[in-house]
């Protein structure tokens, strides 16, 4: 009788068992969601610690008024040199594709450089002379060695790139050539940050246009 009593209570008690759960499942959706959630807050917190320094390094740069592309500082360089050279550096520093306030700040940049004396108390120099200038001056080296990388040689209208980067074509930086090839009145004038800030917008265009390129035939 015992037997069968204990029997019966097995066969009931196993009855009465709660099924199996499998929590494999939502315990790996959880995980998962967990690591995407951690690795969000990671690469938003790294963007956010990203753009913060480099804005103090922006403020630093344009406090010291040192050029790393040169290891000079630009308050020992003529003023539409400098002016290029801060465009260079500036370039170097921030993304692509840059609010139009990137422009404004280099302006406000250049401007604490003191005036050329060259330039006679007006401030401005003619087109002719900055791109000569910009194409033989010991100061402008790394500026011509960047702009050879991102533009091809001058051949019909380009940027004032073209120019610079590539002194040894026979192009020169009279009039005509200056009209034909860069779309500019060689007789025009420019201030040092007017200057700068074309140099810089060029070579903005520039790289992303490389880049651009770049990306399409990898496609290819």
């Amino acid at each position: 009788m015992s037997v069968a009593i204990a029997e019966t209570m097995d066969a009931m008690a196993e009855e009465l068992a709660p099924a199996p759960v499998d929590l494999s499942t939502p315990l790996t959706a959880l995980a998962k969601a967990v690591t995407a959630h951690v690795e969000a807050a990671l690469a938003s917190f790294s963007g956010a610690t990203a753009g913060l320094q480099r804005r103090t390094n922006l403020l630093w740069w344009k406090e010291a008024l040192y050029s790393p592309s040169t290891h000079e500082s630009y308050l020992e360089m003529p003023v539409f040199q400098a002016s290029a050279l801060m465009a260079l550096d500036l370039h170097e520093q921030v993304p692509t594709y840059s609010p139009a306030s990137v422009s404004a700040f280099l302006k406000e940049a250049i401007r604490c450089l003191p005036i050329d004396p060259e330039s006679q108390g007006s401030g401005q120099c003619d087109v002719a002379t900055l791109v000569q200038d910009a194409k033989t001056a010991a100061f402008m080296q790394p500026f011509r060695v960047l702009a050879a990388q991102y533009v091809p040689p001058p051949a019909g209208r380009g940027p004032l790139l073209s120019l610079i980067g590539h002194t040894q074509e026979p192009m020169a930086a009279d009039a005509t050539s200056l009209r034909e090839l860069g779309g500019l009145d060689a007789s025009a004038t420019m201030t040092p940050a007017e200057w700068g800030t074309f140099l810089f917008r060029e070579l903005q265009a520039a790289r992303a246009t490389s880049a651009n390129a770049g990306k399409r035939t990898k496609r290819k």
